[in-house]
């Protein structure tokens, strides 16, 4: 099966699923809107229909959907969007095929969420929406399951990691579900999977005092490398493709993170990268372009972060720089961060694309081969589910 990673046309949102080249999925945030359950093909396409169409089915349980890890970067509308409607919540025994107009909802697997997150979130400004909110509780049922040593929590559909530390020893006693910042992993589901691993680059647990600091909502995004082979069985190979994901992680954050790996630089070199916060100028300067009047602000005297710049400027040669948004408005402050970033990508010998601009009607697809990621298709393929085999299961060797 071709490894790829494909951009959803979700507007200024992130939607983004990681086919690998076991066959597994991960699937990074959701923007799916009301506009796109009610057919509003012009402004929204039916990302909801697309992400369907691509996920494979397990072969019992009524041929259900599923993601294998789902990871929510942070708990805002335009990256949880969409969640009650569309995924399933709650027990995975609990799954009911859709009646008359319902839509069928998609197993989670695993789920990869962060308390920090939704910790620095509520700090921001003391408010979840309602699909955050649902999310959350999803999270807990899982960990609660783990906390009492049920065997069910190792059930696809119950499980979870744990993103990053959590403080006041809430992760006593569930230690093997946590990811630690600086941690490399490549199980999904309980399984190796040697065809990818990820970096976790961020969230980190921080003094109370850098807390306060980081509390904007902006500052709580999970920041993950991956590493993407094109093949079932080799990741450490010079043909293994990087890819750079980061939320809506914003200025503070990126200095951060190139504080604690600028004496390792490769942890944060890719071919593919996503631009933090849709190509907000506000992941690389503490600057506003201009405010809400359009009028005041420093405009094209913004100052931009050094060290926020330098993170995000590890381009690997030929290397796709992707901004999941639609199309900068001439001066403002998203034109300024595009122009900064096609100045990168242009270093690298590689190229800027916009979602909206460059594949508004369906996903913007790059493959991953032995030679990096290839340019977009015009038509994304649409891969078949994996093969049956005897007692319900795949050749992967879980159903």
């Amino acid at each position: 099966m071709t490894a790829s990673i494909e951009f959803f046309p979700v507007g200024d949102g992130d939607m983004t699923l990681i086919r690998l080249a076991t066959g597994r999925t991960i699937l990074i945030d959701i923007n799916i809107r009301n506009d796109a359950d009610n057919d509003n093909k012009e402004d929204c396409p039916d990302v909801a229909k697309m992400l369907k169409d691509r996920l494979p089915r397990d072969a019992s349980n009524e041929n259900r959907p599923y993601v294998d890890a789902f990871i929510l970067t942070h708990p805002d509308q335009d990256h949880c969007g969409g969640l009650r409607t569309h995924f399933h919540l709650g027990a995975p025994s609990d799954w009911k095929k859709p009646e008359n107009d319902e839509p069928e909802t998609i197993v989670i697997h695993e789920m990869w969420s962060s308390p920090l997150t939704f910790r620095r979130m509520k700090s921001a400004d003391g408010k979840l929406v309602d699909d955050a909110k649902a999310w959350q509780k999803e999270a807990k049922r899982r960990v609660a399951l783990a906390k009492k040593g049920e065997g069910s929590a190792n059930d696809l559909g119950n499980r979870v990691k744990i993103i990053g530390q959590d403080r006041d020893h809430k992760t006593d006693g569930i230690e093997h579900l946590v990811v630690k910042v600086g941690e490399r992993v490549n199980e999904i589901c309980g399984e190796e999977d040697a065809s990818f691993s990820t970096l976790l680059l961020s969230p980190k647990l921080v003094t109370k005092k850098e807390a306060d600091e980081l509390s904007g909502k902006n500052n709580s995004s999970i920041v993950m490398q991956l590493s993407i082979s094109p093949y079932k069985d080799k990741i450490e190979d010079k043909s293994v493709t990087k890819f750079l994901t980061g939320g809506d992680a914003e200025v503070d954050i990126w200095k951060r993170v190139w504080s604690r790996n600028q004496e390792t630089p490769e942890n944060l070199a890719y071919q593919v990268l996503q631009t933090p916060h849709h190509c907000s100028l506000g992941a690389l300067s503490h600057d506003n372009y201009n405010d809400q009047s359009g009028k005041n602000g420093k405009g094209e005297e913004c100052e931009i972060d050094e060290g926020a710049h330098s993170a995000l400027s590890q381009a690997k040669n030929g290397a796709y720089i992707i901004a999941s948004s639609k199309q900068p408005e001439k001066n403002t402050g998203k034109d300024l961060a595009k122009r900064k970033y096609e100045r990168i990508a242009g270093k690298a010998e590689g190229e800027f694309l916009c979602t909206m601009k460059d594949s508004p009607d369906e996903p913007l697809m790059l493959e991953i081969t032995e030679d990096g990621p290839k340019p977009p298709r015009k038509k994304s393929a649409i891969a078949a589910p994996p093969p049956k085999t005897q007692k319900g299961r795949t050749e992967r060797g879980y159903a």
